[in-house]
């Protein structure tokens, strides 16, 4: 009997009668035949990465088998199942390979597949089978507009990440190579950075995902820029010779980490060199003239990288001053008629 179902068979015997004739007997008996489920192989076709990176995997049954030529003749339909999620078009196929469907691949991890092979006559059999889905590491590309720019003035640093996986960064830290870290919120915008001094500083920013850490670097350029003094400028009023003369002035530079040194020209024969530290943003030194006279001044600053500014100038009129006479004597008293000495500095 090749298919279940309820089968009458008719039991005949034959017997002879006391004239030696033969007698048929038919005896019917009723005959229920079970449905078998089929069986058969449920697998996927291995591990995939997660994320729709163009990679799928698929599950298939093999090796079906029933015991019924019949049913095997009709053909089974199959039913899958993603994560106990159901779908009418998941279910009643003729294929017994399906495709997984992209959705599910979003995260990494273990999906659970159950597949369900039946007959016509509704036995099933229901097979589990597990997908690794692994994870996609990053890809994190920084670029750095420009990659070449003058201390002081700001970076602008533009971050991508592109992940195949789902996963929410966890944590973003940018290191600028230059001692300043800081945590980002998120990539949505760049980045700006002020460098204070030259150099060839490397980036790294580094983010977590599903605790894994993650870093790309990128090394750029920080070229030095030139001081500059502005407002150069002595008191206004007379200056008389022998005076302290104040020559005051701004420092223009955008590497606040540099420190100065600043020549100054009297204008009078005498050069003389000033040490300014770091962060400075004006100076003021003294100078004192032996003769009255116009005095042209001139001063020019350097920083440490050896940058130097154009020269500034200024110019001081320096008045004569009147001579002065101190007088002074040997004794402070004497009698009418004593002699007494006087002195005097000039």
């Amino acid at each position: 009997i090749n298919d279940d179902g309820t089968y009458t068979i008719n039991m005949i015997a034959t017997y002879l009668d006391d004239q030696s004739q033969p007698v048929d007997v038919t005896t019917p008996v009723e005959l229920t035949i079970n449905n078998v489920a089929p069986t058969a192989t449920f697998a996927n076709s291995g591990s995939v990465t997660e994320g729709s990176d163009g990679s799928s995997v698929s599950v298939s049954f093999s090796s079906q088998f029933d015991p019924s030529g019949a049913d095997t003749a009709a053909g089974f339909t199959y039913d899958f199942f993603f994560s106990n999620d159901s779908d009418p078009s998941w279910m009643n196929r003729t294929d017994a390979s399906f495709t997984v469907p992209a959705s599910y691949l979003s995260e990494d991890g273990d999906l659970l597949v159950r597949g369900v092979i039946k007959d016509k006559d509704g036995g099933a059999t229901e097979y589990v089978t597990t997908i690794q889905i692994t994870e996609d590491e990053p890809e994190i590309q920084l670029v750095a507009d420009p990659t070449e720019i003058s201390e002081g003035v700001e970076l602008q640093l533009i971050a991508t990440v592109i992940d195949q996986g789902n996963e929410d960064l966890e944590q973003i830290i940018v290191d600028w190579g230059d001692g300043v870290v800081e945590t980002i919120a998120d990539l949505s915008q760049p980045m700006g950075h002020v460098y204070t001094d030259n150099g060839s500083p490397t980036i790294e920013l580094s983010l977590w995902s599903d605790g894994i850490k993650y870093t790309q670097t990128l090394g750029v350029t920080v070229t030095n820029s030139n001081p500059g003094i502005s407002d150069l400028a002595t008191p206004s009023g007379t200056i008389l010779e022998g005076d302290l003369v104040r020559l005051t002035g701004l420092i223009e530079e955008l590497g606040t980490d540099d420190s100065f040194e600043i020549e100054v020209d009297w204008g009078d024969g005498t050069q003389e060199t000033y040490a300014i530290a770091a962060g400075s943003i004006s100076f003021e030194v003294t100078h004192a003239y032996a003769n009255e006279g116009s005095y042209s001044i001139g001063a020019t600053i350097r920083d440490d990288d050896g940058g130097s500014s154009d020269p500034a100038t200024t110019s001081v009129d320096i008045a004569n001053a009147a001579p002065m006479v101190q007088l002074s004597t040997n004794r402070s008293s004497i009698l009418e008629g004593d002699e007494i000495t006087l002195s005097g500095i000039i």
